[in-house]
């Protein structure tokens, strides 16, 4: 239980300095008096920079709140809280993160600070976030749920036998598995003076986190639980009896077919499971001979099962990946649709529905893990239209298929990562250019190009951290290796100022 609650403190550590080091977070806190416009585009990075930081250890929520000095707020599950500042600024763990602005500090609360934790007992993370001076201009908060914390001791232990108690220095009861409201005046002196003989009192501290812990184990029910021993033992002397008898038996018998025996397990140590041996000898060795057979028999069917659970981990590395994928086009889509609904252009908003339901059809509600080309270059087009309605009309895209009749299959979501990373990217500041994507196949392979005339990288070295950021190009590379191994490869050629050429080779004898 400790050593869980030590791996929960270093995610939550990790995640304060991952909060202190975002320059997003710096900036929105920061920056003063800014239009609707450019505030959106502030949230929109910090919530992308926190995509993957909403759970903790053992997927415990985190519950993310971020309050600036100068008014500002960013709640990472889109939650607002019950208190302004002013009543923030009260709270005990505010105040101790002011008193310890360098200090991750845990203070247990009967109120949380949002609507739906609200006279709920929860454990509060507080951090002051620092300038360079060692100036605050923020506090980054994290709440977890008691039902949440008390999850690495609640399996472990029966609470009629075990009765546990974590609670703060000034006995502020952090969780407990005893029912109790959150009104209860814990005192632990009321346990461990009433110690009877038949119970245990074990006292240890969670030096990480401050706590204490106050364990109190029933002695008598424990000693009811290992009645079963005398059982234990009769089993045992039960097996010892049967399994002596057979082995001066076979002892006794003639050894030469035990050679023969041996000889086959030397041919089975080095994988050869292919030989068994004749019954022959006692009846003993017989069925000596029988179970040698068996067991490569059982052997081969292992071996065999092996390389179908081999196969079965593969799909399930690639059905991974793609919903790597799923949730981060579906994330930037709905995006550019509340911007759309932002700026009240509700004709362009309803468009892009209509392509965002189109593209759940053909990618969630399809559980392929190939496609047709012909599929994919579809639901690119509707990704297509919702990226210019995020981000313009001036990226001009066409797409060219030259596959007359052909249509290989190729994984899906394989195009969207690369055509948006080019919007992003390649046009920066509202540029206009253009993307080309060209289908073809030469006599060895389908061969898929997407050229972009934007600024280009300058520095290709960079090109799977800058040009290719989030999971994208990672991703694309990882599938393409599970599903084609060596005959499939992806290259990027780029060239400052002219434009990023991203080409995917996929082997004919692998469509």
């Amino acid at each position: 239980m400790q050593d869980d609650y030590e791996k929960l403190n270093d995610s939550i550590v990790n995640r304060m300095i991952e909060i202190s080091d975002n320059k997003y977070v710096s900036d929105y806190l920061n920056s003063s008096a800014k239009s609707p416009v450019k505030k959106s585009v502030q949230l929109f990075n910090i919530a992308t920079s926190f995509k993957n930081q909403n759970t903790l250890y053992d997927d415990l929520m985190s519950n993310i709140l971020i309050l600036g000095v100068n008014g500002q707020i960013y709640s990472q599950n889109g939650s607002y809280p019950i208190y302004t500042l002013a009543d923030f600024l009260q709270k005990d763990y505010l105040i101790k993160a002011i008193k310890a602005p360098n200090k991750v500090n845990y203070t247990a609360s009967n109120d949380g600070y949002f609507v739906y934790t609200k006279n709920e007992r929860v454990l509060i993370i507080s951090k002051a976030l620092l300038t360079e001076t060692n100036a605050v201009y923020g506090y980054a908060l994290m709440m977890i749920r008691e039902a949440d914390f008390s999850k690495f001791y609640a399996t472990l232990l029966d609470a009629d036998i075990d009765q546990l108690w974590i609670y703060q220095e000034n006995n502020q009861l952090v969780s407990t598995n005893q029912l109790t409201s959150k009104n209860d005046n814990f005192d632990p002196k009321t346990i461990t003076d009433k110690q009877a003989r038949s119970a245990t009192i074990h006292q240890s501290k969670l030096n990480s986190f401050g706590f204490h812990i106050l364990l109190k184990t029933n002695d008598l029910l424990v000693a009811k639980e290992i009645i079963i021993l005398p059982t234990i033992i009769i089993i045992i002397f039960t097996i010892t009896c049967i399994i002596l008898p057979v082995t001066f038996s076979i002892i006794k018998k003639r050894i030469a077919p035990v050679y023969e025996l041996a000889s086959h397990l030397e041919l089975a140590v080095e994988g050869d499971f292919s030989k068994k041996i004749t019954l022959h000898g006692t009846s003993d060795m017989k069925s000596l001979q029988t179970a040698y057979n068996t067991m490569i028999d059982d052997l081969n069917h292992y071996v065999n099962q092996l390389l179908l659970q081999e196969e079965s981990k593969r799909r399930l590395e690639i059905e991974a990946l793609q919903l790597q994928i799923q949730p981060h086009f579906i994330y930037n889509t709905l995006t550019a649709i509340k911007f759309q609904v932002m700026k009240q252009e509700n004709d362009k908003a309803i468009a892009a529905i209509e392509a965002f339901t189109r593209l759940l059809r053909y990618t969630i509600g399809n559980s392929t893990e190939l496609i047709p080309i012909s599929d994919e270059l579809m639901i690119l087009k509707d990704y297509i239209q919702i990226l210019q309605m995020r981000y313009g009309a001036n990226i001009k895209v066409s797409i060219f298929n030259l596959l007359a009749s052909n249509d290989p299959l190729v994984p899906k979501l394989l195009l969207q990562p690369i055509v948006e990373n080019a919007f992003i990217h390649a046009f920066p500041d509202n540029q206009a250019g253009r993307i080309d994507i060209l289908v073809d196949q030469d006599s060895q392979s389908l061969v898929i190009e997407i050229l972009d005339n934007g600024i280009g990288i300058t520095d290709e070295k960079q090109a799977t951290t800058h040009h290719f950021s989030g999971i994208g190009l990672k991703n694309i590379q990882e599938r393409l290796a599970l599903l084609y191994g060596e005959k499939a490869k992806l290259i990027i050629k780029s060239v400052p100022t002219q434009g990023t050429s991203v080409r995917i080779f996929i082997e004919q004898s692998r469509l």
